[in-house]
């Protein structure tokens, strides 16, 4: 397994097609794994644990960006919230069971065990100890799978799947301990920063206050390029309502950076842009337990 899984993250690197569309990308194929139960293995975590180890492993050999993205893709998928299996039913080849949704609670506390291992890979990225590699870029995906587990502690979620205790309790802890572990690394990038608040925004109002997170410090320009968040529980009326806020804001943007002259208007916009694209920008984690994307504009690329 060790060969066939730094084969497929070799063949990764540099491969930018939407995986959702291309069910024989290597990083789609990894998730997958890692993500696929079976009747006799419904809690069993074994491919995960190897997926993750042959995945570390081989960042530490070479932590150069390109490795980086992929070895950040196929974490996210790792401790992705989410299982799925298909398999014929014994004494019944004509029947087949398909299962998808949350994993059990006992899932989920193993995941929250295994990830000191991801921490101390960015601790120690390569064999002088440095991970100063990892690109803003990589972060993306391990702040929307913490979001995905945050989204289990909410109530709306909750209700919607039937989620257990369990699985609420172990999503708040999860969330929390991997959006806590990255802290230092979104600090350094104004749209990451921007990228994470929203998510933490975007909690159930009375998961947010029994589970407390520090809050982000934000760039309010990049808050304003970016378009601005929803409030939880968004209707029509608070949309259009947004909308107008967003357009009055986004002007007042533009006239801010005008008064900043040809040249550092400029050189302006252009960070603007390039942080506009790590708060708008989505990883796809393979298949997700997402209830209701509490924020439509984290779908879209600046243009």
């Amino acid at each position: 397994m060790p060969d066939a899984v730094v084969a497929l993250l070799e063949a990764g690197v540099g491969d930018t097609r939407p995986r959702p569309q291309h069910p024989d990308h290597p990083v789609r194929i990894l998730t997958e794994t890692a993500i696929r139960i079976d009747p006799d293995r419904d809690h069993d975590v074994t491919a995960r644990e190897r997926i993750l180890e042959v995945t570390l492993r081989w960042l530490g050999q070479t932590p150069s960006p390109g490795r980086w993205m992929v070895a950040a893709d196929v974490i996210a998928g790792v401790f992705s919230t989410h299982v799925e299996g298909t398999w014929q039913e014994p004494g019944a080849p004509f029947t087949l069971t398909m299962a998808s949704g949350v994993a059990h609670p006992s899932i989920l506390e193993r995941l929250i065990a295994m990830w000191p291992r991801v921490v101390a890979a960015f601790d120690h990225g390569s064999p002088s100890g440095s991970a100063g590699t990892c690109p803003p870029d990589a972060i993306g995906p391990l702040i929307d799978v913490a979001g995905q587990w945050m989204r289990l502690s909410s109530e709306a979620t909750a209700a919607e799947g039937s989620l257990t205790p369990g699985q609420q309790a172990a999503g708040a802890r999860g969330g929390g301990l991997i959006i806590d572990s990255l802290r230092k690394r979104i600090a350094h990038s104004p749209g990451l920063a921007v990228r994470a608040q929203r998510m933490l925004d975007s909690r159930d109002p009375a998961a947010a206050r029994q589970h407390r997170l520090e809050a982000f410090g934000v760039d309010r320009d990049v808050v304003d390029f970016g378009g601005g968040g929803l409030p939880w529980g968004s209707d029509h009326t608070t949309v259009h309502e947004h909308l107008k806020q967003v357009d009055t804001r986004v002007r007042a943007l533009a006239e801010r950076v005008a008064e900043l002259g040809p040249n550092a208007g400029v050189m302006r916009l252009a960070h603007l842009s390039e942080q506009g694209f790590q708060v708008a920008r989505v990883w796809r984690i393979g298949p997700e337990w997402r209830v209701g994307a509490p924020d439509p504009f984290a779908h879209c690329r600046p243009s």
